[in-house]
């Protein structure tokens, strides 16, 4: 039986450390002889997602399922909008196959977790409409330009953790790599002075950790960034972690992977859907796990604006 609606896969083969390129090799039998006439296509590098996902609504596909981590996930759906956040066609549909070391996107939203389940998911799966975040930025080149994420943007600390994992091929995986260089940025990292804008409200300024902008609730392989996000209900989750020293974050590191840490002292939690991120010293942001030009940081969400299939 084929799928109602021309499916494109977009395949990391390098996710997981490289093991999805021989474990998808015996999938694509099975896919074919399933859903009938899909298209396979393969990511060469940096950006080749998105590349790929605009070539391909261009051939007439609809339904795009992300195989790779959320990495992937993000590249692909940026290939899936106008730059105004506008879908490239309005029957555009965004599914994920979780492959990758951390894929956090699936500890917010149900996902399928084997073969079978992915056919089934493709075939005859429900659509939920989720908010999308766009976040506009310098990039390096100095010049003004915007990405959409659909989990979680970050400021300050995450992006030394993330660009010490994203050097690493994570031998032990993403959970334990993940938790061994936030225990390195803990130490190391010198928390800069930033000027948060939370819609009209009076601008937060002082020495901060970390800005978190949470659509979903999780981030860094486990850890529940965002405990309270929803992915369609408007709003980000703002988690603004403090002034903390190396001490009391090492002393409060593991309340993270609870939720806890929204309880802090020093940590405040704020649901708007617009903010901006100013810092005192050039800082990557985060976004999905892909680290991205430098503040200022305008974020904007766009209410229900991706149709997710889901299992």
């Amino acid at each position: 039986m084929s799928t109602e609606m021309p499916c494109c896969f977009i395949v990391n083969p390098m996710s997981g450390g490289g093991r999805t390129r021989s474990k998808w090799e015996s999938y694509v039998p099975q896919l074919q002889n399933a859903l009938g006439d899909v298209s396979f296509r393969y990511t060469e590098g940096l950006g080749s997602a998105t590349a790929l996902a605009q070539q391909a609504v261009e051939e007439g596909y609809r339904l795009f399922v992300s195989v790779g981590g959320d990495g992937t996930n993000n590249e692909v759906l940026n290939g899936l909008l106008k730059p105004s956040g506008e879908l490239l066609h309005p029957e555009l549909q965004f599914a994920f196959f979780p492959m990758g070391s951390g894929v956090d996107l699936r500890r917010s939203q149900p996902y399928a977790s084997n073969l079978q389940q992915l056919i089934q998911q493709v075939q005859h799966g429900t659509v939920q409409h989720v908010d999308v975040g766009k976040v506009t930025f310098q990039s390096d080149q100095g010049t003004e330009t915007s990405r959409f994420f659909l989990n979680i943007s970050s400021i300050g600390m995450s992006s030394m953790v993330t660009a010490a994992i994203n050097r690493s091929r994570k031998p032990l995986g993403g959970t334990a790599a993940y938790l061994w260089y936030s225990l390195i940025a803990m130490i190391r990292f010198q928390n800069p002075t930033m000027k948060v804008t939370l819609g009209d409200a009076t601008p937060l300024e002082g020495r901060q950790n970390l800005i978190i902008v949470g659509n979903g609730k999780y981030f860094g392989g486990g850890m529940k960034a965002a405990p309270d996000a929803e992915m369609d209900d408007g709003l980000f989750d703002v988690v603004v972690i403090g002034d903390y020293s190396s001490a009391e974050l090492i002393l409060n590191g593991s309340k993270v992977y609870s939720g806890a840490h929204i309880h802090l002292p020093k940590t405040q939690v704020h649901r708007v859907s617009r903010l901006t991120v100013e810092t005192d010293r050039p800082i990557p942001i985060d976004i999905d796990g892909e680290l991205l030009g430098q503040p200022k940081a305008n974020y904007e969400l766009l209410h229900q604006r991706l149709p997710l299939r889901l299992p």
